[in-house]
Formats: structure tokens, sequence, C-alpha cells
């Protein structure tokens, strides 16, 4: 039976746990070594998960260091060679995780695969089939609110989403900031793109990425940073910049420019309509310009994906 270490960052999110906990009980065909990192949570978290999933083990970390970080240290607390990052809010299929094994273990280009990831609100709707990207390198959920197709080939795809993804430990080793623990998903980014930045990253490395249709999860969705929220809005508008000029280098986010200039030009028509999550935009793209020397620095050799192809067939 394959072992599988899952990660699951968290933070004030106890009353979410059960969803995603009794999930993954119910996961078969699979040896999974469970831990929780808590982000400094102050509703009981790590109490309650003492007293009713005493076999579960959980790294407290002192503050809230984000998701990023969360995760960073979790995946250096386990040793398997496939590490499952997973949301509070989500919840799995009894065979999600073994079947993205299976082919993980099957596919030895591939660095990450996600399944179809529902919304919980309504299930026969996708909230995620990866992730892929418009013309100003903004990143999108593919598929988003579309009717689920169900089940079918495996695919290639831009990248994956970190709300239920497995990834191979040697493909994040390789392409991991320097760092203690090493910087598998950026911390500097908190929350937020931090998924994309990784999944550009391990393509650059040449490393593929998958989405496996025959299994699937639901995905609450925002449900720790606040759909909407002006927080949540800051982090985008800011990692949006920082993940967009570490992947595409000074003449890339200069072709950006006249593009960002006039989605910054229609955000002040429309400025009345979205008045708060507009400046908390704003502030997040401010916030952002000082970082960008960095951002450049660490992106010299990155460069933006080729479309998917078909470098490795997908397993029968």
């Amino acid at each position: 039976m394959m072992r599988v270490d899952v990660v699951i960052p968290t933070w004030n999110g106890r009353h979410l746990l059960p969803f995603c906990l009794e999930a993954l009980t119910r996961q078969q065909e699979v040896d999974l070594q469970i831990l929780l990192v808590d982000n400094g949570s102050t509703d009981g978290t790590v109490a309650w998960l003492r007293r009713r999933h005493a076999r579960i083990r959980c790294l407290s970390l002192p503050a809230n260091q984000g998701f990023a970080a969360a995760v960073n240290a979790g995946v250096a607390a386990c040793s398997s060679d496939f590490v499952l990052v997973l949301n509070n809010d989500a919840a799995l299929a009894p065979l999600y995780v073994s079947t993205l094994s299976i082919f993980l273990a099957a596919t030895p280009a591939a660095a990450a695969v996600q399944g179809r990831i529902l919304q919980h609100v309504d299930p026969t709707r996708i909230d995620s089939l990866g992730i892929c990207f418009d013309p100003l390198l903004r990143a999108f959920q593919s598929g988003f609110d579309e009717p689920d197709p169900g089940p079918g080939p495996p695919r290639q795809v831009f990248g994956v989403t970190a709300c239920a993804a497995l990834y191979r430990r040697s493909a994040l080793t390789q392409v991991a900031d320097p760092g203690t623990p090493p910087a598998i998903f950026d911390p500097r980014f908190f929350a937020y793109y931090e998924d994309v930045d990784l999944s550009l990253r391990l393509r650059a490395a040449g490393w593929e990425t998958w989405l496996q249709p025959a299994t699937s999860c639901q995905h609450v969705g925002s449900a720790t940073g606040g759909d909407g929220s002006m927080g949540k809005a800051f982090l985008l508008g800011r990692n949006y910049l920082l993940y967009a000029a570490r992947h595409l280098g000074g003449p890339g986010l200069l072709r950006l420019a006249p593009g960002l200039l006039g989605r910054s030009l229609w955000r002040l028509l429309t400025w009345p309509i979205h008045p708060r999550r507009d400046t908390a935009l704003w502030a997040g793209e401010l916030a952002a310009l000082p970082r960008l020397p960095r951002a450049l620095r660490l992106g010299r050799r990155s460069r933006r994906p080729h479309a998917p192809g078909a470098a490795t067939p997908p397993p029968a």
C-alpha cells in the first residue's frame, strides 16, 4: 500500500476540520500520514485536534505565518515520496488520494496532479480543473462555475491548485528556493498565487503538471481568507505582480505594462462600484513595487511555460 503524507495548513479553522478530516478517514487503498500545521490559531484548534484526533500529528507555529510558510514547514516535517497539500475546507472522494498516487507513480515526468475540484455549495459545478492564464498572465481556475463534465482521461494543465494537489517530493526539492525550511512555496507571498508560482517553477524546470479527472473533491472556497475580503484583494494585487516579475523578467513585465495600465484605468472608472476592493488591489500593487527587484533576480532564468503538450502519455 502506497504511503502519502498529507499536509493541512489551518488558521482558526476548527469549524472546518470535521468536514476535511472525516473525508480523509474514508480514504481507501492508501496509507495516509496526516500532519496538521496550525498557524497560531486562537480558536482552540490544537486542543480540539488532540481531543478528537489524537493520532493525527500537529505542528504548531507560534503565529500566523501564512499558507505558504505553513506548507513549507509541514513538508519539511514529512518524509514520503508523495505529499498531498490539502486545504482545510476541502473534502476528498474516498479514492482521491489513491487515484492520484497511482497516476503520479506511473508518470515519472509529472511533478504534481490534481483531481476535479467541485464547489461544495453546488457539487454539480466546477471549482477548478487546474490553473490557466489570461493575456496579462493573471491566473484563473480552469472551468470555474461550469457544469461538472465528470470523469475523463488525464491531461496536462498549466498548473495545479494547492487546494488538493499531490506533489512529488523530489520535484519540490529541485525547485525550492534556499531557506530553512526550503521555500517550496514562496513564503513572501503569505497566501494566494503561491501555487501558481510553484507550478511555473516546476514547468520551467522541465516537469509536467496534470489533471486526473477520474476522481474529485469538494471545496468550500475562501473559508479562511474570506471571499471578497480586503486582505485577500491586497494579497492578490501584490502577489500577481511579484510572480509575473519573476517568471516574465523585466522585458516581459514591460510588455505587460500597457495592459496593466489599461486595467488600472478601467478600475478607476468603475471604482464607485467596488471602492474597498479596488483600493485594496491598488494598495497591494504599490506594496509589490519595492519587492520587484528581488523577484526579477530570482526569475532571471524563468520563462513563461509553453502550452501543455504530450511529452508523457497518460497511464492506461
